[in-house]
């Protein structure tokens, strides 16, 4: 009898624990950026060089376009890998990108592209 009743409540703790796993929705969180934004995310920049410490600033909290970027489109690829890897891991729907995608029509240096 104390088997059986030692079985039930191994039972009991397994059903227990995998609602308390599934019961909860990510989704509220935003982790992954499923809402294809950055809620529930914080965003800082600043400036920093180990060279040149007089551009040093503080981080500023927010996000700066072009800095902090939701991608997505899932049939991309990052030329930075040699277009080896996707920009969006496959089953996902969004990324995010930190740090500005530099195109050719760019011409004039941003800061973390410092000229002396």
């Amino acid at each position: 009898m104390k088997t059986s009743k030692f079985i039930f409540f191994l039972f009991l703790v397994c059903i227990y624990d995998l609602t308390s796993l599934y019961g909860q929705s990510s989704s509220g969180r935003n982790l992954d950026f499923r809402l294809g934004n950055f809620t529930n995310w914080t965003g800082y920049t600043w400036r920093f060089s180990n060279e040149v410490p007089s551009i040093n600033t503080n981080p500023v909290s927010g996000f700066v376009s072009r800095r902090h970027t939701i991608m997505s489109d899932t049939t991309e690829y990052d030329a930075n890998t040699g277009y080896a890897l996707k920009k969006i891991p496959s089953g996902y729907l969004y990324s995010a990108r930190l740090g500005d995608e530099i195109t050719s029509a760019d011409r004039a240096p941003r800061c973390w592209e410092q000229s002396l």
